[in-house]
């Protein structure tokens, strides 16, 4: 992904990895992860994960579709997870939060 700004690499993930195009509503929430995951050291992968966490963690319930969003995704963090610079035990720690707050 070389030449690209970092927020169009997160973009790229969010699109291929996770199958999830960023709306105009989620725009400032990726600008404001983008600016925290650089600030941090963090890379591209780690601010698609978050960003994806966030995106869980707004939504309301136990419904059918809440939990078929998160388990999809959950599934698609963990393809990645590997690419992220943030550790397996700090991912895993906020999935499982994110898991128990919707009853998974």
């Amino acid at each position: 992904m070389f030449g690209f700004g970092f927020k169009s690499k997160v973009r790229t993930i969010l699109n291929d990895n996770f199958n999830y195009p960023v709306t105009v509503f989620a725009k400032l929430t990726l600008s404001a992860i983008c600016k925290e995951a650089k600030q941090t050291g963090a890379n591209e992968y780690d601010a698609a994960i978050m960003f994806i966490m966030v995106q869980m963690n707004m939504l309301d319930g136990d419904s059918e579709d809440v939990i078929a969003f998160i388990k999809k995704h959950t599934n698609n963090i963990k393809s990645i997870q590997s690419l992220a610079t943030s550790t397996d035990i700090e991912i895993n720690e906020l999935l499982n939060n994110i898991h128990n707050k919707h009853n998974i």
